[in-house]
């Protein structure tokens, strides 16, 4: 700055002038300096949990009910209501699960009922035959009639007579049957008061069909433990809910006797390590 313009400025001006000039250059100075960080050492890969949940995470009870006149039975599971209302019966959740799936499916929606109803509700749901725990003379009937007759018997089995509003839902296969159970009254006398069918579209189920034998071909038959198992369901996106393959995923599986994993299978395994070890080299590297 010159000195004609220091003349012209106040005193006060020009102190702030030479305040702001000190200012200016020692940023400057310090922005001349180099400067680093240090690089942060890469986190470390915690490998997610895949160990198996039981059945009361989300339900009371797990019972393996016999249908009367048959030797059917078949494994339940239950939520009972905190508190019967004064008149009358709690509402009464039936939840069928689909097809290669099993009871504890409906796990995480059954522990959200009775959170949502403030444990006002009752829950039923059960492994339909052919699939979990369930064992029938007839596993591999699983036609329409059949398996609304099954929902209707598990119904007088566990309850009686005892008079409820029911409220059906029904995923996939479970949605078919609980609209035939709805549609042709086969609860009477009790009330079905509601019914709710989840991915349900015969148009979409019927074009799927052609790709189905090649999608099972792409399934592992067998499995070293409940552990991988559970995680194939993640990897593969059969399932997408960690916490609900963890529950839903051990029923579907049998013990096998000890013996040398197969070729294949052991290929498989090989391939899923070296995703593995893929997969850590690129978290590395980001």
């Amino acid at each position: 700055m010159s000195s004609l313009q220091r003349q012209i400025l106040t005193p006060k001006a020009a102190a702030l002038l030479k305040l702001s000039e000190r200012t200016v250059e020692g940023s400057l100075k310090d922005a001349d300096e180099p400067t680093f960080q240090a690089p942060s050492s890469p986190a470390k890969r915690v490998r997610k949990d895949y160990s198996p949940t039981s059945w009361d995470q989300c339900f009371d009870s797990c019972t393996d009910v016999a249908v009367p006149g048959s030797k059917d039975t078949f494994r339940v599971y239950q939520i009972e209501p905190a508190e019967r209302p004064a008149t009358g019966h709690a509402p009464l959740f039936i939840l069928h699960h689909g097809a290669g799936h099993s009871g504890l499916s409906f796990g995480l929606t059954a522990r959200q009922i009775k959170r949502i109803t403030f444990g006002r509700a009752a829950v039923l749901t059960y492994d339909c035959r052919g699939h979990g725990a369930t064992r029938t003379t007839d596993d591999t009937d699983l036609s329409l009639p059949r398996l609304s007759q099954d929902l209707v018997d598990i119904v007088r089995a566990v309850y009686g007579d005892e008079l409820s509003d029911i409220i059906l839902v029904g995923h996939s296969m479970g949605g078919s049957v609980v609209t035939d159970v709805a549609h042709k009254q086969l609860l009477k006398p009790f009330h079905v008061l509601g019914l709710a069918v989840l991915d349900v579209v015969e148009g979409s189920a019927m074009e799927a069909l052609s790709s189905m034998l090649s999608y099972l071909r792409t399934r592992p038959t067998q499995f070293r433990s409940l552990e991988q198992a559970i995680e194939w369901s993640i990897r593969s996106a059969t399932i997408h809910n960690l916490e609900s393959a963890k529950l839903s995923v051990p029923p579907l599986l049998v013990p096998m006797t000890a013996r040398a994993a197969p070729m294949d299978l052991q290929e498989e395994e090989d391939e899923e390590d070296v995703e593995e070890e893929e997969e850590e080299e690129e978290e590395e590297e980001e």
